[in-house]
């Protein structure tokens, strides 16, 4: 688990609570308004759905169905924990990450979109666009959003996976090239998207 939230005293007493639920806060405070009555309703997990572009239902087991954060205290501290990997994808956690692995020092100069979503025209339009106006484009891969990228084994190793593959495009000479990805190695990859796409001049 990950901690995602400053130290605050705690004044909930001991004890772990889930802090949030399908998206929204529930702890110490409960969210409660039509779209997060909805989807928790509906049992949608939020960040999957706006990573993929379409309405998804939460993926984890029935036992821990919905459950993003809980919250505990050690120390006297309480602070709020990761126990689903696709809370990651919430824009501002995801852009602090990769501004930090990448050395960016403002993520508002970046431009950050699962792969998955690049089979789409108007998607590979505007990565163009934002090559075009300076903007860093960056792109993830995972299990559900265009599969984890592998090594493939050798005779003195396994296969090796990755969870979660993030890697930077940029513009060269007439095309769209991958920075640290070679894609089209992945078969899961070589009927939708393209290795590169052409730059218009």
């Amino acid at each position: 688990m990950a901690a995602i939230s400053d130290p605050i005293v705690d004044r909930a007493g001991k004890g772990n609570f889930v802090s949030e639920w399908f998206g929204y806060r529930v702890f110490p405070t409960a969210r409660a308004d039509p779209a997060s009555l909805r989807e928790q309703q509906s049992e949608t997990c939020p960040f999957l759905s706006a990573a993929k572009g379409s309405p998804n239902v939460c993926i984890k087991p029935e036992r821990s169905r919905g459950v993003c954060t809980v919250s505990t205290t050690a120390g006297g501290v309480r602070r709020d924990w990761l126990v689903c990997p696709y809370r990651a994808l919430d824009p501002r956690l995801l852009n602090s990450a990769i501004a930090r692995l990448f050395g960016e020092l403002d993520p508002a100069t970046m431009f950050v979109v699962p792969a998955i979503r690049l089979v789409a025209g108007e998607t590979q339009a505007q990565v163009l666009d934002e090559l075009r106006n300076g903007r860093r484009v960056f792109i993830y891969f995972d299990e559900k959003l265009g599969g984890e990228l592998s090594i493939p084994a050798t005779t003195r190793s396994p296969e090796f996976s990755f969870d979660v593959t993030l890697s930077r495009l940029t513009s060269k000479a007439t095309c769209l090239m991958w920075d640290a990805l070679e894609c089209w190695k992945s078969r899961r990859w070589i009927s939708t998207v393209p290795t590169a796409m052409p730059l218009e001049t």
